[in-house]
């Protein structure tokens, strides 16, 4: 049952947003009239890339995440 309420959503420290995506799916469902804000800081990433699976590297080298399916 979808809510006719406003949702503010402040996530920090969200990494590579692979959570934060999937938090924001379901919560659109019940609250169409959501205003998500998502935030983490690292002053570069890099990102690999193969099909469906994604590697996230800090500036430094170090894998954060590995993902096999990402939020579009």
């Amino acid at each position: 049952m979808k809510s006719g309420k406003n949702l503010i959503v402040q996530e920090v420290a969200i990494s590579d947003g692979h959570t934060a995506c999937n938090l924001f799916e379901k919560l659109i469902q019940y609250y169409p009239n959501i205003a998500y804000y998502a935030s983490d800081y690292n002053p570069r990433v890099f990102v690999i890339e193969k099909k469906e699976t994604k590697v996230t590297l800090s500036h430094t080298g170090k894998a954060l995440k590995i993902t096999e399916r990402f939020c579009e």
